[in-house]
């Protein structure tokens, strides 16, 4: 079974990354493998498009 967290990261991967999981998202191999393939990918799009953002919004002034 998943954990609360591991969904949540899911959904981030899903958001950031523009994908969908397939998989059962109860089914704690399937949630690990997809967060192993895609997590960090994601946390560094996140960061990546933060920065300019803000970068952006500084420019701005």
């Amino acid at each position: 079974m998943t954990t609360k967290k591991q969904k949540s990261a899911v959904r981030f991967c899903e958001k950031w990354l523009n994908i969908t999981f397939k998989g059962n998202i109860n089914n704690y191999s399937e949630v690990s493998f997809f967060l192993e393939k895609y997590l960090e990918k994601a946390k560094y799009t996140c960061m990546e498009i933060t920065c300019e953002y803000e970068s952006y919004i500084q420019d701005l002034d």
